[in-house]
């Protein structure tokens, strides 16, 4: 049910320094927009009543100014401020304490397995994972100082170099490293990836360890939610139970208002052309990016449901795809 929440994502530039396997663009440029664009952005969207900010795409804890940004909401009154970050500059203590003293309210860490080979691997990185794993226990100082007060959770892309040791992962950070919250995206194919045939996994090869996660999350007390996962899905786990499934796990992005700016680049320096890439992301989704079949149409979650990536039917077609009828 839509409410009142009214989000932003604002996309600040394209550089990282992570190469991750999966990423759906591996153009590392450093086109961004002019940092007072983007404070002008800032102060224009809480005039319209957005009180959520999320900033992202690709990695802006390396952008010079990140912290003037976050502070310039938090004096703004933002009632949300979220960083979405592989999050290894925050190895170095200092830097996490600074930019959480900004005012972050949430830190979403994108983490890939518990297992350094695996996610050296997928980030192309050699070493990041001792380094993330640094920067966790930093914030968990941090938490357990009352520095962050807000949320900590983690973002896993599944894909099939992880997907066998899934449950393990969510396992590991969620014991050994206290992160209560775990979002679970499922991997957006792309012919365009290295080594494709080695990340790239259907949903028909996902059930069994999805179904073993909810089993997990269900009896340790852990959040977990799942994101571009269908409702027939949710059927196909559990055909008895899948309805109370898709309220406890499916991601709540449904339940605010969302749109993205993805003007991070030097078309956004002129003024007058600076809102021009603004769009509803379910919107987009729908239009653009994703897909439905003519059976779909029959499905009670029509409406709920933004559909299957056009790139995954490119792989795997609507076999696995039926319409939940009444």
């Amino acid at each position: 049910m839509i409410n009142d929440n009214k989000h932003l994502e604002l996309n600040i530039w394209k550089t990282c320094n992570c190469k991750c396997r999966f990423c759906m663009s591996h153009k590392n440029v450093r086109n961004f927009s002019k940092h007072n664009i983007l404070e002008k952005k800032i102060l224009s969207f809480h005039n319209e009543w957005y009180n959520s900010i999320w900033f992202l795409w690709w990695e802006v804890t390396i952008y010079p100014k990140i912290i003037e940004l976050i502070d310039l909401c938090k004096r703004t009154w933002y009632e949300q401020i979220n960083v979405v970050s592989n999050w290894i500059r925050f190895a170095d203590y200092e830097f996490a304490e600074k930019i959480i003293k900004s005012w972050l309210d949430r830190v979403n860490i994108s983490i890939h397995s518990h297992i350094w080979e695996v996610e050296d691997f997928l980030t192309q990185v050699p070493w990041w994972f001792n380094k993330k794993i640094k920067w966790i226990d930093n914030l968990n100082i941090l938490r357990n100082k009352w520095i962050l007060k807000g949320n900590l959770s983690l973002n896993i892309v599944l894909n099939k170099s992880n997907l066998k040791d899934i449950v393990k992962t969510c396992h590991f950070f969620h014991k050994e490293k206290w992160i209560n919250d775990i979002r679970i995206n499922f991997l957006r194919p792309n012919r365009s990836y290295e080594n494709y045939d080695n990340i790239i996994i259907s949903y028909s090869e996902s059930l069994d360890y999805m179904r073993s996660l909810m089993n997990y999350s269900l009896k340790s007390w852990l959040r977990l939610k799942f994101d571009w996962v269908t409702p027939c899905i949710f059927k196909s786990i559990d055909e008895k139970n899948f309805k109370k499934l898709i309220k406890i796990f499916s991601w709540e992005s449904y339940d605010y208002i969302v749109i993205v700016d993805e003007s991070s680049d030097r078309s956004s320096e002129d003024e007058s052309n600076m809102f021009k890439n603004i769009m509803n992301r379910k919107e987009k989704k729908m239009n653009s990016l994703k897909c439905k079949e003519e059976k779909c149409k029959k499905c009670i979650y029509n409406n709920f449901c933004e559909g299957i990536w056009k790139a995954y039917v490119e792989f795997y077609w609507f076999e696995e795809f039926n319409p939940i009828l009444l």
